[in-house]
């Protein structure tokens, strides 16, 4: 009888120290699946943050191309309509303009 007992809480021990096994590797798969969750975020966020400085660098490069497009067109549209006349600038590239008023 009592070394029925005995054996009873021997497998029980034994049980128990493999359920705490089990759940140690648990905990552990746990615990590398969160770091690595959070590894993944942080990569994640530099590459927002990445993309964030791309396309801004991309919008100004656009922006100044459109600007220098922009002007050219401008000045054209002007000298067409004749209400801006351009006035020479001793050799000097900048352009100048004087209102002419509106021509009818």
């Amino acid at each position: 009888m009592q070394k029925k007992r005995r054996e009873e809480k021997r497998r029980a021990i034994s049980r128990k120290d493999e359920w705490n096994d089990y759940g140690k590797a648990e905990r552990t798969k746990n615990e590398d699946t969160s770091r690595q969750a959070i590894r993944i975020t942080r990569q994640t966020d530099k590459a927002k943050h990445a993309d964030f400085i791309f396309l801004v660098s991309y919008l100004l490069l656009v922006g100044s191309f459109a600007a220098k497009e922009k002007e050219g067109k401008g000045t054209k549209e002007r000298e067409k309509l004749g209400v801006w006349k351009r006035e020479s600038d001793n050799g000097k590239n900048e352009r100048k303009y004087e209102y002419m008023g509106i021509v009818s």
